[in-house]
Protein backbone atom coordinates (compact mmCIF):
# COMPACT_ATOMS: atom_id res chain seq x y z
CA UNK A 1 0.00 0.00 0.00
CA UNK A 2 2.58 2.48 -1.17
CA UNK A 3 1.56 6.08 -1.39
CA UNK A 4 -1.55 5.66 0.75
CA UNK A 5 -1.69 7.10 4.21
CA UNK A 6 -2.40 4.78 7.06
CA UNK A 7 -5.16 6.27 9.16
CA UNK A 8 -5.32 5.24 12.75
CA UNK A 9 -8.82 4.33 13.77
CA UNK A 10 -10.15 6.03 16.84
CA UNK A 11 -11.03 3.89 19.79
CA UNK A 12 -14.70 2.91 19.88
CA UNK A 13 -16.92 4.93 22.18
CA UNK A 14 -20.06 3.67 23.80
CA UNK A 15 -23.24 5.60 22.95
CA UNK A 16 -23.89 6.23 26.66
CA UNK A 17 -20.43 7.81 26.98
CA UNK A 18 -21.06 10.06 23.97
CA UNK A 19 -24.48 11.12 25.31
CA UNK A 20 -23.07 11.89 28.77
CA UNK A 21 -20.23 13.90 27.20
CA UNK A 22 -22.65 15.95 25.09
CA UNK A 23 -24.95 16.62 28.05
CA UNK A 24 -22.14 17.66 30.37
CA UNK A 25 -20.49 20.05 27.92
CA UNK A 26 -23.67 21.65 26.65
CA UNK A 27 -24.18 25.23 27.86
CA UNK A 28 -26.65 25.48 30.71
CA UNK A 29 -30.23 26.46 29.81
CA UNK A 30 -30.06 29.93 31.35
CA UNK A 31 -30.29 33.19 29.46
CA UNK A 32 -26.91 34.24 28.06
CA UNK A 33 -26.65 37.25 30.39
CA UNK A 34 -26.77 34.93 33.43
CA UNK A 35 -24.16 32.37 32.40
CA UNK A 36 -22.79 30.68 29.34
CA UNK A 37 -20.83 28.03 31.20
CA UNK A 38 -21.20 24.29 31.15
CA UNK A 39 -21.78 22.06 34.17
CA UNK A 40 -18.08 21.14 34.62
CA UNK A 41 -17.19 24.84 34.67
CA UNK A 42 -19.73 25.51 37.40
CA UNK A 43 -18.50 22.50 39.39
CA UNK A 44 -14.91 23.75 39.15
CA UNK A 45 -16.04 27.20 40.23
CA UNK A 46 -17.95 25.73 43.19
CA UNK A 47 -14.88 23.74 44.26
CA UNK A 48 -12.66 26.81 43.94
CA UNK A 49 -14.98 29.05 45.96
CA UNK A 50 -15.63 26.29 48.49
CA UNK A 51 -11.92 25.82 49.15
CA UNK A 52 -11.40 29.57 49.41
CA UNK A 53 -14.23 29.87 51.94
CA UNK A 54 -12.90 26.96 53.99
CA UNK A 55 -9.38 28.44 54.13
CA UNK A 56 -10.63 32.01 54.70
CA UNK A 57 -12.90 31.18 57.63
CA UNK A 58 -11.55 32.56 60.88
CA UNK A 59 -12.68 34.49 63.93
CA UNK A 60 -11.35 37.93 62.76
CA UNK A 61 -10.98 39.39 66.23
CA UNK A 62 -7.36 40.50 66.27
CA UNK A 63 -5.21 42.13 63.62
CA UNK A 64 -3.09 38.97 63.45
CA UNK A 65 -6.12 37.06 62.19
CA UNK A 66 -5.89 38.98 58.94
CA UNK A 67 -2.51 37.40 58.13
CA UNK A 68 -4.46 34.44 56.81
CA UNK A 69 -5.82 36.64 54.02
CA UNK A 70 -2.27 37.59 53.06
CA UNK A 71 -1.42 33.91 52.68
CA UNK A 72 -4.55 33.37 50.59
CA UNK A 73 -3.51 36.30 48.39
CA UNK A 74 -0.15 34.65 47.77
CA UNK A 75 -1.76 31.27 47.06
CA UNK A 76 -4.33 32.70 44.65
CA UNK A 77 -1.68 34.87 43.00
CA UNK A 78 0.43 31.79 42.30
CA UNK A 79 -2.56 30.03 40.78
CA UNK A 80 -3.32 33.10 38.66
CA UNK A 81 0.18 32.94 37.21
CA UNK A 82 -0.25 29.25 36.48
CA UNK A 83 -3.58 29.72 34.69
CA UNK A 84 -2.65 32.86 32.76
CA UNK A 85 -0.62 31.50 29.85
CA UNK A 86 -2.30 30.20 26.71
CA UNK A 87 -0.20 27.11 26.04
CA UNK A 88 0.95 25.55 29.27
CA UNK A 89 1.64 22.15 30.73
CA UNK A 90 -1.40 22.32 33.02
CA UNK A 91 -3.70 22.59 30.01
CA UNK A 92 -2.09 19.52 28.43
CA UNK A 93 -2.11 17.41 31.58
CA UNK A 94 -5.65 18.22 32.74
CA UNK A 95 -7.05 18.46 29.19
CA UNK A 96 -8.81 21.68 30.16
CA UNK A 97 -8.90 24.13 27.25
CA UNK A 98 -6.85 27.30 27.58
CA UNK A 99 -10.00 29.43 27.27
CA UNK A 100 -11.38 27.75 30.39
CA UNK A 101 -8.05 28.27 32.16
CA UNK A 102 -8.20 31.97 31.27
CA UNK A 103 -11.65 32.09 32.87
CA UNK A 104 -10.12 30.51 36.00
CA UNK A 105 -7.32 33.08 35.75
CA UNK A 106 -9.91 35.86 36.05
CA UNK A 107 -11.67 34.19 39.01
CA UNK A 108 -8.44 33.54 40.88
CA UNK A 109 -7.17 37.05 40.17
CA UNK A 110 -10.33 38.60 41.54
CA UNK A 111 -10.08 36.41 44.64
CA UNK A 112 -6.46 37.53 45.11
CA UNK A 113 -7.50 41.20 44.93
CA UNK A 114 -10.32 40.56 47.41
CA UNK A 115 -8.04 38.82 49.91
CA UNK A 116 -5.30 41.43 49.51
CA UNK A 117 -7.83 44.17 50.25
CA UNK A 118 -9.09 42.30 53.32
CA UNK A 119 -5.51 41.85 54.49
CA UNK A 120 -4.72 45.55 54.03
CA UNK A 121 -7.90 46.57 55.83
CA UNK A 122 -7.32 44.20 58.72
CA UNK A 123 -3.70 45.17 59.18
CA UNK A 124 -4.27 48.93 59.00
CA UNK A 125 -7.59 49.45 60.80
CA UNK A 126 -6.06 49.53 64.28
CA UNK A 127 -3.32 51.93 63.18
CA UNK A 128 -5.86 54.28 61.64
CA UNK A 129 -8.11 54.08 64.70
CA UNK A 130 -5.21 54.86 67.07
CA UNK A 131 -3.69 57.57 64.84
CA UNK A 132 -0.37 55.76 64.32
CA UNK A 133 -0.48 55.76 60.52
CA UNK A 134 2.56 57.98 59.95
CA UNK A 135 4.78 56.02 62.36
CA UNK A 136 3.67 52.64 61.04
CA UNK A 137 4.14 53.59 57.39
CA UNK A 138 7.75 54.50 58.16
CA UNK A 139 8.35 50.74 58.34
CA UNK A 140 9.85 49.39 55.09
CA UNK A 141 7.81 46.17 55.23
CA UNK A 142 4.57 48.15 55.40
CA UNK A 143 5.66 50.37 52.51
CA UNK A 144 6.42 47.33 50.37
CA UNK A 145 3.05 45.81 51.25
CA UNK A 146 1.22 49.01 50.36
CA UNK A 147 3.05 49.25 47.02
CA UNK A 148 2.19 45.60 46.32
CA UNK A 149 -1.48 46.30 47.02
CA UNK A 150 -1.43 49.42 44.82
CA UNK A 151 0.18 47.41 42.01
CA UNK A 152 -2.44 44.69 42.38
CA UNK A 153 -5.21 47.30 42.36
CA UNK A 154 -3.76 48.82 39.17
CA UNK A 155 -3.66 45.40 37.52
CA UNK A 156 -7.25 44.79 38.62
CA UNK A 157 -8.53 48.11 37.25
CA UNK A 158 -6.77 47.67 33.92
CA UNK A 159 -8.03 44.09 33.61
CA UNK A 160 -11.71 45.01 33.83
CA UNK A 161 -13.45 44.13 30.58
CA UNK A 162 -14.31 47.75 29.77
CA UNK A 163 -10.68 48.81 30.03
CA UNK A 164 -9.34 45.64 28.41
CA UNK A 165 -11.58 45.97 25.36
CA UNK A 166 -11.26 49.71 24.81
CA UNK A 167 -7.64 50.26 25.92
CA UNK A 168 -5.93 46.91 25.38
CA UNK A 169 -2.41 48.37 25.36
CA UNK A 170 -2.96 49.85 28.82
CA UNK A 171 -4.12 46.44 30.05
CA UNK A 172 -1.27 44.63 28.30
CA UNK A 173 1.52 46.84 29.60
Amino acid sequence: ARGRRCLKRSSPRFPVYILAHKLLLRPLPFPSFVTHHSLPDLLRMAIFFGLNIIFAWNRVQYSGDFNQYGYLTIANGGLALLFGSRNNLLSLVTRVPSTTLLMFHRWVGRAAVFYASLHLYGESRDWIREGEVSTVFANTRIQVGLMAWLSLALIFVTSLSIMRRQQFEVFYY
